[in-house]
């Protein structure tokens, strides 16, 4: 009887293991249209409650729509979308590498900096919210639903807290600008150097400022037509885990408390 009841103990352990880890995978629960999954020789198509293994590039095409599942946190892709997961090495951080296409992100509410999107332009960074990234002709749009965004533009190094009801954007050709409700104070931090306002941080940064600064995010409501998620034969190298763009950065913009308003779900059909 021991032993049986010794056996039933490993057997439940191991159970209790393997629950645990099903559960801190990425899981697709809702699918519309085609997805895939590249698995470093070719792409393969995705079905509802299929997992995605780590650092494995995935993409929605033209008629896609996809969400991602762990726990209480969801990565929804739209259509054209075309990203890698990333879990850091040696410490608790998700980095979502996103190269085209458009984002929402549903993060848990923790103490620490924890998961972040990172484009060729800008670093999204959060301890818990709900936020959206768009990427389209070389410019990305960050915008906010709950909780408070850090947003770094990667090029320029300048750096600025985003809250709820306002956008962030930044491009080749424009530095980072907040826009939305109570933007005009808003403080950045351009090469560690405080500074109010958009026109302000641009000027720190070399640039003219912007006579209208909502023509920066014009363009991505235009989308990209000059390349399509398709026409990605192979993702471009990775980054990996390790989080860099834009980690540690916002200790001096202030205002890194999460907003609690983030009632809202995504009902897609």
């Amino acid at each position: 009887m021991r032993n049986l009841a010794r056996l039933a103990v490993v057997v439940l352990t191991l159970l209790s293991t393997s629950v645990l880890v099903i559960a801190q995978e990425w899981t697709v629960v809702r699918l519309r249209g085609d997805a895939q999954h590249y698995d470093g020789r070719e792409w393969h198509p995705l079905a509802i409650g299929d997992t995605v293994r780590r650092s494995h590039h995935v993409r929605t095409l033209h008629n896609g729509r996809m969400e991602l599942v762990r726990g209480n946190e969801s990565i929804d892709l739209g259509p054209g979308t075309f990203l890698a997961i990333h879990e850091a090495q040696g410490r608790k951080l998700t980095n979502v590498e996103h190269h085209l296409g458009s984002v929402v992100i549903s993060a848990d509410k923790r103490n620490v900096e924890h998961f972040q999107v990172t484009t060729p332009v800008l670093a999204a960074v959060v301890k818990g919210t709900r936020f959206s990234v768009r990427l389209a002709n070389g410019r990305a749009l960050v915008d906010v639903d709950s909780g408070v965004v850090q947003v770094q533009d990667t090029s320029n190094n300048v750096i600025a807290n985003v809250v709820v009801g306002q956008s962030a954007s930044a491009g080749a050709d424009r530095p980072l600008q907040v826009s939305g409700p109570g933007s005009v104070n808003t403080v950045y931090l351009v090469n560690g150097q405080a500074v109010v306002g958009a026109n302000a941080a641009a000027q720190a940064a070399g640039f003219d400022p912007a006579p209208d600064p909502g023509s920066t995010f014009q363009s991505l409501a235009q989308g990209e037509p000059n390349r399509s998620v398709e026409a990605v034969v192979s993702p471009p190298p990775s980054n990996g885990g390790s989080g860099a763009g834009a980690g540690g950065g916002g200790a001096g913009v202030g205002g890194g408390d999460d907003d609690d308003d983030d009632d809202d779900d995504d009902d897609d059909d």
